[in-house]
Protein backbone atom coordinates (compact mmCIF):
# COMPACT_ATOMS: atom_id res chain seq x y z
CA UNK A 1 0.00 0.00 0.00
CA UNK A 2 2.66 2.87 1.20
CA UNK A 3 6.57 2.58 0.15
CA UNK A 4 8.61 0.86 3.09
CA UNK A 5 9.97 4.16 3.51
CA UNK A 6 6.68 6.06 4.57
CA UNK A 7 6.86 3.73 7.89
CA UNK A 8 9.91 4.35 8.99
CA UNK A 9 9.69 7.90 9.53
CA UNK A 10 6.38 7.27 11.28
CA UNK A 11 7.45 4.57 13.45
CA UNK A 12 10.94 6.77 14.40
CA UNK A 13 9.31 9.08 15.72
CA UNK A 14 6.14 7.37 17.36
CA UNK A 15 9.22 5.40 19.00
CA UNK A 16 11.23 8.59 20.20
CA UNK A 17 8.37 10.36 21.59
CA UNK A 18 7.02 7.65 23.50
CA UNK A 19 10.41 6.81 24.34
CA UNK A 20 10.27 10.81 26.03
CA UNK A 21 7.23 10.48 27.40
CA UNK A 22 8.48 7.06 29.54
CA UNK A 23 11.28 8.94 30.63
CA UNK A 24 9.21 11.67 32.35
CA UNK A 25 6.78 8.83 33.90
CA UNK A 26 3.94 10.01 31.43
CA UNK A 27 2.35 6.88 30.92
CA UNK A 28 -1.27 8.41 30.02
CA UNK A 29 0.82 10.49 27.08
CA UNK A 30 1.98 7.31 25.19
CA UNK A 31 -1.36 6.40 25.58
CA UNK A 32 -2.25 9.45 23.38
CA UNK A 33 0.46 9.57 21.46
CA UNK A 34 -0.35 5.39 20.10
CA UNK A 35 -4.29 7.23 19.69
CA UNK A 36 -2.31 10.32 17.62
CA UNK A 37 -0.70 8.29 15.30
CA UNK A 38 -3.16 5.61 14.77
CA UNK A 39 -5.37 7.98 13.77
CA UNK A 40 -2.61 9.90 11.46
CA UNK A 41 -1.53 6.19 10.10
CA UNK A 42 -5.28 5.78 9.15
CA UNK A 43 -5.76 9.40 7.46
CA UNK A 44 -2.88 8.42 5.54
CA UNK A 45 -4.35 4.68 4.50
CA UNK A 46 -7.80 6.53 3.71
CA UNK A 47 -6.23 9.34 1.44
CA UNK A 48 -4.17 6.85 -0.36
CA UNK A 49 -6.50 4.40 -1.01
CA UNK A 50 -8.84 6.98 -2.28
CA UNK A 51 -5.80 8.38 -5.06
CA UNK A 52 -6.11 4.31 -6.39
CA UNK A 53 -7.48 3.81 -9.76
CA UNK A 54 -10.34 1.35 -10.02
CA UNK A 55 -9.77 -1.01 -13.18
CA UNK A 56 -12.88 -3.13 -13.71
CA UNK A 57 -14.70 -5.07 -16.70
CA UNK A 58 -18.50 -3.57 -16.55
CA UNK A 59 -20.62 -6.73 -17.87
CA UNK A 60 -23.89 -4.69 -17.67
CA UNK A 61 -22.46 -1.47 -19.75
CA UNK A 62 -20.34 -4.10 -22.05
CA UNK A 63 -16.75 -1.76 -21.09
CA UNK A 64 -13.70 -1.86 -19.43
CA UNK A 65 -13.45 0.85 -17.40
CA UNK A 66 -10.67 3.00 -15.10
CA UNK A 67 -12.08 5.33 -12.59
CA UNK A 68 -15.61 4.60 -14.14
CA UNK A 69 -14.15 5.78 -17.12
CA UNK A 70 -15.24 3.92 -20.23
CA UNK A 71 -12.19 2.95 -22.42
CA UNK A 72 -12.53 -0.03 -24.53
CA UNK A 73 -15.78 -2.40 -25.48
CA UNK A 74 -15.05 -5.62 -23.99
CA UNK A 75 -15.99 -7.16 -27.68
CA UNK A 76 -12.94 -5.15 -28.69
CA UNK A 77 -10.45 -6.51 -26.80
CA UNK A 78 -8.00 -9.16 -29.19
CA UNK A 79 -5.80 -10.85 -26.53
CA UNK A 80 -4.77 -10.82 -23.22
CA UNK A 81 -1.13 -10.93 -21.97
CA UNK A 82 1.34 -11.81 -19.23
CA UNK A 83 4.83 -10.39 -19.97
CA UNK A 84 7.27 -11.51 -17.63
CA UNK A 85 10.60 -8.99 -17.10
CA UNK A 86 13.63 -9.33 -14.55
CA UNK A 87 13.77 -6.48 -12.11
CA UNK A 88 16.09 -5.65 -9.44
CA UNK A 89 15.21 -5.49 -5.60
CA UNK A 90 16.65 -2.40 -3.35
CA UNK A 91 19.10 -4.70 -2.12
CA UNK A 92 20.13 -5.72 -5.53
CA UNK A 93 19.06 -9.26 -5.57
CA UNK A 94 17.37 -9.99 -9.17
CA UNK A 95 13.93 -11.25 -9.11
CA UNK A 96 11.04 -11.78 -12.01
CA UNK A 97 7.76 -9.87 -11.96
CA UNK A 98 5.05 -10.47 -14.67
CA UNK A 99 2.64 -7.17 -15.72
CA UNK A 100 -1.19 -8.61 -16.76
CA UNK A 101 -3.00 -6.74 -19.80
CA UNK A 102 -4.60 -6.81 -23.01
CA UNK A 103 -4.60 -5.44 -26.25
CA UNK A 104 -7.68 -4.09 -28.01
CA UNK A 105 -8.52 -3.51 -32.06
CA UNK A 106 -6.78 -0.06 -32.06
CA UNK A 107 -3.41 -2.12 -31.10
CA UNK A 108 -3.14 -0.26 -28.01
CA UNK A 109 -2.52 -1.97 -24.96
CA UNK A 110 -3.78 -1.65 -21.58
CA UNK A 111 -2.00 -2.50 -18.11
CA UNK A 112 -4.20 -4.17 -15.83
CA UNK A 113 -1.71 -5.29 -13.15
CA UNK A 114 1.67 -5.93 -11.64
CA UNK A 115 2.87 -9.26 -9.98
CA UNK A 116 5.88 -11.02 -8.24
CA UNK A 117 3.34 -14.53 -8.27
CA UNK A 118 3.49 -16.18 -11.96
CA UNK A 119 0.88 -18.92 -10.51
CA UNK A 120 -1.54 -16.10 -9.10
CA UNK A 121 -0.88 -14.14 -11.94
CA UNK A 122 -1.60 -17.18 -14.52
CA UNK A 123 -4.73 -17.95 -12.51
CA UNK A 124 -6.13 -14.60 -12.84
CA UNK A 125 -5.38 -14.40 -16.90
CA UNK A 126 -7.19 -17.42 -16.76
CA UNK A 127 -10.16 -16.99 -15.23
CA UNK A 128 -10.80 -13.88 -17.05
CA UNK A 129 -10.22 -15.05 -20.54
CA UNK A 130 -12.36 -18.15 -19.85
CA UNK A 131 -15.02 -15.12 -18.50
CA UNK A 132 -14.35 -13.32 -21.53
CA UNK A 133 -13.91 -15.65 -24.32
CA UNK A 134 -10.20 -13.86 -25.11
CA UNK A 135 -7.15 -15.75 -25.71
CA UNK A 136 -4.18 -15.43 -23.65
CA UNK A 137 -0.11 -14.99 -24.30
CA UNK A 138 2.33 -15.80 -21.96
CA UNK A 139 5.62 -13.87 -23.03
CA UNK A 140 8.97 -13.00 -21.84
CA UNK A 141 10.07 -9.35 -21.70
CA UNK A 142 12.11 -9.49 -25.48
CA UNK A 143 9.31 -11.31 -27.63
CA UNK A 144 7.25 -9.54 -29.99
CA UNK A 145 3.43 -9.13 -29.70
CA UNK A 146 1.73 -10.88 -32.43
CA UNK A 147 -2.38 -9.66 -32.88
CA UNK A 148 -4.20 -12.47 -32.80
CA UNK A 149 -5.58 -12.75 -36.14
CA UNK A 150 -8.79 -14.00 -34.90
CA UNK A 151 -10.06 -11.49 -32.48
CA UNK A 152 -8.26 -8.81 -33.93
CA UNK A 153 -10.43 -7.21 -36.70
Amino acid sequence: MFPYFFYIPLILTFCKISYEFFIMEEYKLIVVCFVFYSFLASFFIFIFRKSRVKKEFDFESGYYKEGGKKLVRIEDISQFLVISHYCSSSSGSPYTAFQFGFYCKENKGYVLMDHSSYSSIKRDVQMISERLNVPYEILNEHDKYKPNPIRAF
